[in-house]
């Protein structure tokens, strides 16, 4: 039988510089067993906009708008767009599975580990995802910063 991951999703409000100045950004930051994912993929934007991933919004369930290199985005670029140095991956529903499969990494820092690939149960999923908006947000992220 796969192991079954547990899905978490914490928010963050990072501040990008924008050509105006500072852009904050409210930040759903998807966490793999308690490790960011972006952990896991090397040094990574933290995770995709809420307003793109909380629901009504069907992107990490099943209809995604926002897709890269025919994947669905799960981190975006740090420069906002996932084509250039996001991170995607095909996510596959069963009746009571959610798999994401298949990694693409874009841009300089593309470390996805190889084979990687998580299965959640499907309710437990459903719910992390729901429960984004009322996830608390952690303080101001530094983009730029390494830690």
């Amino acid at each position: 039988m796969t192991d079954i991951n547990r899905l978490t999703i914490e928010r963050e409000l990072v501040v990008f510089e924008g050509m105006g100045g500072p852009v904050p950004l409210d930040v759903a930051v998807p966490l793999i067993d308690g490790v960011a994912l972006h952990a896991i993929c090397g040094d990574r934007c933290h995770g995709l906009a809420v307003d793109a991933v909380a629901p009504p919004s069907r992107q990490w369930l099943g209809e995604p708008s926002y897709v890269a290199r025919g994947a669905v985005v799960l981190l975006d670029g740090d420069c906002g767009i996932a084509d250039c140095c996001g991170v995607m991956a095909q996510i596959s529903f069963e009746p009571e599975r959610v798999r994401w499969h298949d990694f693409v990494s874009l841009g300089a820092s593309s470390r996805v580990p190889p084979d990687l690939e998580f299965t959640f149960d499907r309710s437990q999923y459903e719910q992390a995802i729901a429960d984004i908006r009322s996830a608390v947000r952690r303080a101001w992220i530094d983009p730029d910063d390494d830690d």
